[in-house]
């Protein structure tokens, strides 16, 4: 647990928190907005009545994993909408933004490699931001949280713009996780090369080809509503969000606007790739079949020119001069072997054979 807030007047010699590893974690760190600097960690019942003691300070409450008691009681603290509250529970949401009056809400996607299973794992952090506070609710593993206050310890001067600047060195560490998860995607699809290239069938190419373009397409279905959430971000003008998110911090959301874009370029670009791959490998199956349909016709034409000669003489007819012919059998034969070697001779020059 972390250590309890000290006496006002000796926040400023508190020991700089960590963020810890255990299953479910429950974080609360005050900020000062005059200074930027993080000034000391705080119960979680006890954020309420420190911020109305302290006007200039601002709170930033991380929830892993929390349970049902520990979101009824910041639902009750802090005013926060029912439904919202409802959104924290679900390991996966759509990314969206909403406002409840003063609070916005923003639910982002994530995206976690799993090495073990050698696949991508969506989930989704949900964020409550006001001028005062910034909540922050993950069921899923912590990946950005630590991150992130070692970025604010070592910015105290972007920190004073307050909550929403932690919002964005969140969401920005969130958006630039997407490159790793793209990167890894590419390296399957370079591995599937070697089975692509073929002219043999494989069964299996063709399941992780479909696999990755499964991958493919929920990776753009995560990440394809981040960019109408930083259009909100930048674009919108009203007045409560104003007071939440101030001018100073809108060229942030810009950059998160860029990198989400240049994401979905690439995702859109490694899918024309996976279906390129599975279009050239069915192609190269076919051609290889086409290949043993054109040596079984070759072979067949072949073997009809004896096979029609000795069908004939096997017809048992009695006018046939040339059977009472000392040397038929030998001319025939000649006959046979000759028509059957030229017709060998042509459709190996037309690379039938």
């Amino acid at each position: 647990m972390m250590p309890p807030l000290t006496p006002t007047s000796s926040l400023a010699n508190e020991k700089k928190p960590e963020l810890l590893n255990s299953p479910r974690e429950v974080h609360c760190l005050l900020y000062d907005r005059a200074s930027g600097k993080v000034v000391g960690a705080v119960a979680l019942d006890q954020v309420k009545t420190t911020l109305a003691e302290q006007p200039d300070y601002f709170a930033w409450i991380y929830l892993l994993r929390p349970e049902s008691e520990v979101l009824q009681q910041i639902k009750q603290d802090f005013g926060l909408h029912e439904l919202a509250i409802e959104d924290t529970t679900a390991l996966f949401q759509r990314t969206k933004i909403e406002s409840y009056g003063d609070t916005l809400f923003v639910v982002f996607s994530t995206v976690n490699q799993n090495v073990q299973q050698d696949k991508l794992e969506f989930g989704s952090s949900n964020i409550f931001l006001t001028d005062r506070y910034i909540i922050s609710v993950r069921q899923s593993d912590a990946l950005c949280e630590k991150q992130v206050a070692s970025l604010c310890e070592a910015s105290p001067h972007q920190v004073m713009y307050g909550p929403a600047y932690i919002f964005y060195a969140l969401m920005n560490c969130l958006v630039e996780q997407y490159l790793p998860a793209i990167a890894h995607l590419h390296e399957r699809l370079q591995d599937l090369k070697q089975n692509i290239f073929t002219d043999k069938f494989h069964r299996q190419t063709l399941i992780d080809l479909y696999g990755l373009k499964e991958e493919l397409t929920n990776f753009y279905l995560a990440v394809v509503p981040t960019k109408e959430v930083t259009c909100y971000l930048i674009a919108h003008q009203a007045v409560e969000l104003l007071e939440v998110i101030p001018n100073e911090v809108i060229p942030y959301f810009r950059d998160i606007q860029d990198k989400v874009l240049s994401t979905l370029d690439i995702i859109q670009s490694q899918s024309e790739m996976q279906k390129s791959a599975m279009d050239i490998h069915m192609a190269q199956v076919s051609l290889s079949q086409n290949e043993i349909v054109k040596r079984l016709a070759s072979w067949a034409a072949i073997l009809a020119v004896p096979t029609l000669i000795s069908s004939v003489y096997g017809m048992n007819f009695d006018n046939m001069p040339e059977l009472h012919w000392p040397a038929a059998y030998f001319i025939v034969l000649v006959i046979m072997v000759a028509i059957s070697s030229f017709l060998y001779y042509r459709l190996k020059q037309i690379n039938w054979l």
